[in-house]
């Protein structure tokens, strides 16, 4: 039997330029969240200054996130080769969040500001975990093998 070969290469390019947009958009929201009762006014030009600030955050973001992304596209790939299970989108978001959790849980005991650690870190880490799984494949043998050569709905 061939040897499964999972490609995720680019996914691991990819992934990291949402780390530091996402990181930023829930710093963002945590810091209207804290002035929530108070009417907010927002104009164009906050519209605009937010959004520049979020693409400048990508070469920073993509620096601070690509090995963590490459690690766990690595890991999860791999692991999907020997658990088919391990290949579902819930799974590698809960692997995204992992890392979130357990520094939450150095950083305190679950406190309202260690949940607020894991909505700002875990968010990144499930986009990023959710990115690569999208652009990760294998190449199951048996599985090409069972396909038809053509569509049923093609076929005459």
């Amino acid at each position: 039997m061939e040897r499964q070969i999972p490609h995720y290469a680019l996914g691991i390019v990819l992934a990291p330029m949402m780390g530091g947009p996402s990181f930023m958009a829930g710093l963002g929201l945590m810091a209207l969240a804290d002035r929530f009762p108070e009417a907010l006014e927002v104009t164009s030009k906050d519209v605009t200054q937010a959004l520049a600030f979020l693409a400048m955050s990508i070469v920073p973001g993509w620096i601070f996130a690509v090995i963590p992304c490459a690690i766990g596209a690595a890991l999860m790939a791999q692991l999907g080769v020997a658990l088919r299970w391990t290949r579902a989108p819930l799974v590698w978001a809960l692997a995204g969040l992992l890392p979130a959790v357990i520094g939450s849980l150095f950083n305190d005991t679950l406190t309202g500001d260690a949940l607020v650690g894991i909505l700002i870190f875990g968010t990144p880490g499930i986009i990023c975990a959710l990115v690569c799984r999208k652009f990760t494949s294998w190449r199951d043998p048996i599985a090409v093998m069972e396909e038809p050569a053509v569509p049923p709905a093609v076929a005459v």
